[in-house]
């Protein structure tokens, strides 16, 4: 893969209801750090789903639910944007092991046919 096949290293986080995004995501973070920041925010997502699903419809206030929606509608889709940048990282190193093994396996089995 070539510079310019390459990602940008910076790519916007979703951001619904905004021509220009201002938070940007470091594609080239730490696998770790991506993990731990997708699941903090699945984590706070679940836990706001939760504070909706235990309200009692009496004590439920329409703003409340659309703002605790929106909310974890939010983490989800940064969520879900790190995620795609944790899986294009580990199958752009799984393809890139895969060709150093095949073109260890074409040499080794040219070097045996020569011999």
């Amino acid at each position: 893969m070539t510079d310019s096949n390459l990602p940008p290293r910076y790519i916007p986080l979703t951001q619904p209801g905004q021509e220009n995004p201002v938070f940007l995501l470091d594609t080239q973070a730490p696998l770790k750090d991506l993990h731990a920041c997708a699941e903090l925010r699945v984590s706070l997502a679940t836990r706001f789903l939760d504070a909706m699903v235990n309200m009692k419809p009496s004590h439920a206030d329409e703003h409340d639910l659309t703002t605790i929606a929106s909310t974890a509608h939010l983490l989800m889709l940064e969520a879900c944007d790190v995620h795609r940048v944790i899986e294009r990282r580990l199958w752009q190193s799984d393809a890139a092991a895969f060709a150093d093994r095949s073109r260890y396996s074409v040499t080794k089995s040219c070097q045996h046919s020569r011999g």
